[in-house]
């Protein structure tokens, strides 16, 4: 069964807050709701800022980390094309092989499934050595292998930073408890429940904002399949196939 992606899920949770709205009674708990649905939004308000804050920051760096990461894997291959064609020719299946493989997993694991595969990119680099013409270039080639590995381990952790279970948890239970009192202190007329409808639905879009900023899933084509797009153009192999969810 396919996953809906996060536009599914959002038009699913509209029609579901519309058939509650138009189809659960009316109560009277006005006063202590509207104190209840106070700090509950305020509380809300909170938690909620701060993740979406510490989420974009934890997603701006882990893009730029991707873009240094295939930007050096394309002047790898262009050094390597400088020195001799059949050594580029090796960097670029193995930088292949390597992209193919990220490409089943999520953005915010594959560079844990990877290892092998962007390890014997650098195999293949330290086994073609060459006359001194062309040693300058080579070190260069193993400096840039450096900065990839500290790239590769702050993404590794990036990947790893999620929002705790407690964290979640209290987020869930504040938007709970927003959405109940909204739902209690509405009235018949139609503007009440237009405009709880809207409340309700802005609660939502919120929450699958931080989901998908948690799994770094924001523009994710761009940062997934663009990025690596480029690679594949400059190595001059074929694009492979985007992984339907």
């Amino acid at each position: 069964m396919k996953e809906l992606n996060t536009t599914g899920q959002i038009i699913v949770g509209i029609i579901v807050i519309i058939v509650i709205a138009l189809y659960t009674p009316f109560y009277s708990l006005t006063q202590e709701i509207r104190n209840l649905i106070t700090a509950a939004t305020f509380l809300f308000g909170i938690f909620a800022g701060f993740i979406i804050a510490s989420r974009l920051t934890r997603y701006s760096r882990y893009r730029e980390l991707l873009t240094n990461e295939t930007g050096s894997l394309i002047t790898l291959y262009q050094y390597a094309k400088t020195i001799d064609d059949k050594y580029a020719k090796k960097i670029a299946d193995a930088i292949e092989k390597y992209l193919l493989k990220s490409f089943q997993y999520e953005v915010y694991e594959y560079h844990e499934k990877t290892e092998p595969e962007f390890y014997n990119i650098f195999n293949q680099i330290r086994e073609y050595r060459t006359s001194k013409k062309n040693e300058q270039m080579e070190n260069q080639m193993f400096a840039m292998m450096r900065d990839m590995l500290k790239d590769r381990e702050e993404l590794f952790l990036l990947g790893k930073d999620r929002i705790t279970f407690w964290l979640k948890t209290t987020l869930y239970m504040l938007s709970g408890a927003i959405l109940l009192s909204l739902f209690l202190t509405r009235s018949p007329e139609l503007y009440s429940n237009i405009l709880v409808i809207l409340l309700a639905t802005s609660v939502f879009i919120v929450l699958f904002l931080i989901d998908d900023l948690d799994k770094l899933k924001l523009y994710s084509r761009a940062i997934s399949y663009d990025l690596y797009y480029r690679v594949f153009d400059a190595i001059n192999k074929e694009r492979p196939k985007e992984r339907r969810n």
